[in-house]
């Protein structure tokens, strides 16, 4: 039998056209390998030499003696597969591995547990959270640098608290989840496209994506806040409306294209920025094993104001990029420059009312407000504000370090604001 498939193989090979028989071979050879897998297969597989006894045997109920059972199970199938042959539904299925699939609407195939069941009968697996999920991811990139002082700051925290390392996981990805749902939220609200250089979420994702991911985030955060202790969770929630109330804030001013008060902006940054920080703060405390007296909170505060003064000077004062303005937002740079008298001021207030009609600045008016701040040396006025916040944390510092003599000096924070007075 080996010999006369050789010969047909070499007779078909010759008959074959000379542009064709490169393949013709290679097809000719992989028959070979099938035949030859085969034969060693059925010589070799148990099932193939079957014991009567044995697992592979067959069950009475199917053996061939049984004529009637065997007739009516083939007219069984038969009429099974006449009527899956005229369900308009089939086409749209996949048979894989023996089970039947259909394609979902996000492109992944959901397994039936029954290739006979219509789908409209069928319970489906829990869809996968992966697009929900995309808008965060994006956004965790671009907010990296505030992921980084977050995560410092928890480090900074633990010299003091001591918090044990499976805690401060859970209170680490509270803080990612609440930071990156506000971050979202807020680009959505103040109508900004862009974020820190880059589109912003929504532009990328659409708005109703991007708010149904930051409803996600929330949702996930109180899950993982169920962790802790019932303490951890009430004082959350309160710092959550406090966060909630300070945007509040931040949003009316813009809408109203009205410019705050130096004390109302700073309150305004103590209920975002510095909220996030008292955040992480209190959830530390509930879970520390020393010091849980210890209220470092006030101190929190005064770093989220520096942290905040800080961004907007490397945003609007010190780069060509200026994204913060795409925002519509008052910083104390701004402020300091329509409290002064002038032209220039009424420029910048006029301009503000515009970006509030038209809904954002246009190249040309960032680059006029950019240079009305330079001109107003609103450069040096934020620099002067960060010089006195950081004298000022220094204190609170010290006062802190006396309460807990034996955890001694927090260089750590100290270094965290050396480093980014290092980059102004």
């Amino acid at each position: 039998m080996e010999t006369k498939l050789l010969q047909e193989c070499h007779f078909s090979l010759e008959k074959c056209r000379d542009s064709e028989k490169s393949i013709f071979r290679t097809y000719l050879s992989s028959v070979q390998y099938n035949v030859v897998g085969y034969a060693m297969l059925s010589t070799h597989c148990e099932r193939y030499r079957i014991d009567p006894k044995g697992q592979f045997s067959p069950k009475p109920e199917y053996k061939a003696s049984d004529f009637r059972s065997l007739a009516r199970m083939k007219n069984l199938k038969q009429e099974k597969s006449e009527a899956l042959g005229e369900n308009p539904l089939r086409c749209t299925e996949l048979k894989a591995n023996g089970q039947q699939n259909s394609m979902g609407l996000n492109g992944n195939m959901e397994i039936q547990a029954d290739m006979n069941t219509p789908p409209w009968l069928t319970i489906f697996p829990k869809r996968s959270e992966e697009v929900v999920m995309e808008p965060f991811n994006y956004i965790s990139n671009i907010a990296a640098t505030g992921n980084k002082i977050r995560k410092h700051v928890v480090e900074c925290l633990n010299i003091w608290y001591k918090v044990p390392e499976d805690r401060l996981k859970i209170i680490m990805a509270v803080s990612d989840l609440l930071r990156n749902s506000l971050v979202m939220m807020d680009d959505i609200q103040d109508g900004t496209p862009v974020r820190k250089g880059v589109p912003a979420t929504h532009m990328v994702f659409g708005i109703a994506q991007a708010i149904n991911t930051e409803n996600m985030l929330l949702v996930k955060s109180y899950r993982e806040l169920q962790k802790l202790s019932p303490e951890g969770i009430k004082l959350y929630l309160e710092e959550l409306c406090d966060l909630y109330t300070g945007q509040g804030h931040d949003l009316h001013a813009i809408f109203k294209a009205e410019c705050p008060t130096v004390s109302e902006l700073l309150r305004t940054i103590d209920g975002k920025a510095g909220r996030i920080l008292t955040t992480i703060s209190v959830l530390m405390r509930t879970e520390a094993t020393i010091n849980r007296d210890l209220e470092v909170e006030e101190l929190l505060i005064f770093a989220g104001r520096y942290v905040q003064v800080w961004d907007d000077y490397l945003d609007v004062l010190s780069n060509d990029c200026a994204s913060d303005l795409d925002e519509g937002s008052f910083s104390l740079p701004i402020i300091y420059a329509m409290d002064r008298p002038g032209p220039e001021s009424a420029q910048l207030r006029s301009l503000f009312k515009i970006r509030a009609q038209q809904g954002a600045f246009s190249k040309q008016q960032k680059e006029l407000i950019m240079k009305i701040l330079k001109e107003s040396k609103s450069d040096k006025f934020a620099l002067q504000i960060l010089g006195d916040l950081e004298e000022h944390i220094e204190k609170l510092l010290q006062a802190i370090e006396a309460k807990a003599p034996k955890e001694g000096k927090n260089w750590m924070f100290r270094a965290i604001i050396a480093g980014m007075k290092a980059r102004l």
